[in-house]
């Protein structure tokens, strides 16, 4: 254990906590404004990452699902907290099930991982954020877009991998933002 004092594990450790522990009082806030910086900085980190290394870190997927239930509580009316709670949940676990489990028959019939742990653990949280509907939304539009990205790269070279985290995080942002702008409009006649 005294190898990690002051290991770079030890320092990536405590960043990852404090940036899970600022998501979460953001959250709480409720505000939206301070909730769409904190979602743009995640996703941005994401992408950063997923760019870069093919890897989503996991503080940066346990910050936007930290972000994603706290902001909900915040938000929950009155009385209906338990419902919320039991909401929340099931927006997070079906999304990252449904991933998990494609990630797994995909790796058992052609013996190699189609997709990450990491767009596992994103696809909970995403799930936690945009709820399910939101999260249909956002990996119909991430799959688009990394097809096109593929059919625009093929041409100049071959494309044997993508980034999928960093394709997901925007889609679940915008999905995000749209619902945030929807919920604004008035609704009915006149």
């Amino acid at each position: 254990m005294t190898a990690l004092v002051g290991s770079p594990f030890r320092t990536r450790w405590r960043g990852g906590l404090a940036a899970v522990f600022v998501a979460g009082l953001i959250g709480l806030t409720g505000t939206p404004s301070a909730i769409a910086v904190a979602l743009m900085v995640i996703v941005a980190w994401i992408v950063w990452r997923d760019v870069e290394r093919f890897t989503i870190p996991d503080a940066a997927s346990a910050s936007l699902l930290t972000l994603a239930v706290t902001s909900r509580l915040a938000s929950a009316e009155t009385g209906l907290l338990g419902e919320t709670v039991l909401s929340v949940a099931v927006d997070a676990a079906l999304p990252g099930l449904c991933l998990w489990l494609f990630r797994e028959l995909y790796f058992r019939r052609k013996g190699f991982d189609g997709i990450g742990l990491g767009d596992v653990k994103l696809a909970f949280a995403g799930g936690a954020l945009v709820g399910l509907l939101g999260f249909a939304d956002a990996l119909f539009g991430a799959s688009a877009a990394g097809l096109l990205f593929v059919g625009l790269k093929r041409g100049c070279e071959p494309v044997d991998r993508i980034a999928f985290g960093a394709v997901l995080a925007p889609a679940l942002g915008l999905v995000w933002a749209w619902q945030q702008a929807s919920s604004l409009l008035p609704y009915g006649p006149g």
